[in-house]
């Protein structure tokens, strides 16, 4: 057992860069994994971290906004952080409970929605360093409900390690998101 997150840190050599602190989310009883402005977890990812060119945090923003990564799926933007995009009041959905989760082999996300003017659903999946591991869009179609299959593969194929991920799913300007943890 370690006395400590420093003692953790020094007897694994993991999470050289991590913090056991608050994270200071939006809402996470709610799914909202967003930076709140004092979090401590802005600008204090691992330094040596350099983003594919096309890497994206969860809101398809760049994943490094100043000179050091944060830590976690979003990256938070002083322009943006604290945006929040309504709805559109003629289209609405909701993330149910995925299922099972944890998950080893296959998680289902439930997305009931109703379509008056949507014709497609956009989902992305983070890994918990906000890097796109995968992405897809569905045609809708006239659908009220929909269920999305993930078996934990990145959009090329790649079986992804235990972790947290998060699904993010956007319907025109609706964005929701639902974390989901793979355990292989």
């Amino acid at each position: 057992t370690y006395t400590s997150f420093s003692a953790f840190q020094q007897s694994t050599g993991q999470s050289q860069h991590g913090i056991f602190a608050n994270p200071q989310f939006r809402d996470a009883v709610h799914a909202d994994f967003h930076l709140l402005p004092n979090s401590p977890a802005i600008d204090r990812g691992d330094p040596a971290f350099q983003p594919d060119t096309a890497e994206q945090d969860m809101d398809h923003e760049p994943r490094v906004l100043r000179n050091r990564v944060d830590i976690g799926a979003d990256e938070y933007n002083p322009a943006t952080g604290l945006e929040q995009l309504p709805p559109s009041p003629s289209v609405t959905f909701r993330l149910l409970p995925a299922y099972p989760n944890p998950f080893n082999s296959r998680v289902l996300i439930p997305i009931q929605f109703n379509t008056e003017q949507a014709n497609s659903l956009h989902l992305s999946i983070v890994d918990s360093n906000g890097r796109l591991v995968y992405q897809v869009v569905r045609k809708l179609g006239g659908k009220q409900h929909f269920v999305f299959s993930w078996e934990g593969q990145s959009s090329d194929g790649r079986m992804l390690s235990s972790g947290v991920y998060f699904i993010v799913a956007r319907i025109q300007r609706q964005k929701l998101v639902e974390p989901v943890v793979l355990l292989r």
